[in-house]
């Protein structure tokens, strides 16, 4: 069975807060309830949900490697189709898109998309929020 862990930036606090995801209509607040703890309140559009796969990068935080959320921003190598002698070296942004996540390309990537499941050499190097993890390194 998956972890379903979601992550968002609490900006008062300028850091990143983990856990489950609960939107507020009531007052229209989105937070996450960190496992065991009180809900913390956080940016809506920073909201996203762990992909299941980490990076191969690893530190003395993460010794399996980063984990790999929605909306991070990877660099990888990946095989297309058309070319089968050498790996094209990539770099995406992750996104849920018919039910998988997919890398799509950012940059001079753009118009290309790749499985993240079938990436190799996976390394988090930021996200779209233009915000880091603060254990990465």
């Amino acid at each position: 069975m998956r972890e379903i862990i979601m992550r968002g930036y609490n900006e008062f606090e300028q850091e990143w807060v983990y856990g489950a995801y609960w939107y507020d209509s009531y007052i229209s607040d989105s937070y996450i309830i960190p496992f065991g703890r009180q809900p913390i309140a956080i940016l809506e559009e920073t909201v996203g949900e762990f992909t299941g796969c980490y990076d191969s990068k690893r530190t003395k935080y993460f010794q399996n490697g980063q984990p790999i959320y929605e909306g991070d921003i990877v660099q990888c190598k990946v095989m297309m189709e058309s070319d089968n002698s050498k790996p094209l070296e990539f770099i995406g942004k992750v996104e849920m898109i018919n039910y998988m996540w997919q890398l799509t390309g950012i940059n001079e990537n753009k118009g290309i998309s790749s499985s993240l499941l079938y990436a190799r050499g996976k390394v988090v190097i930021g996200n779209i929020h233009g915000r880091r993890d603060e254990d990465e390194d």
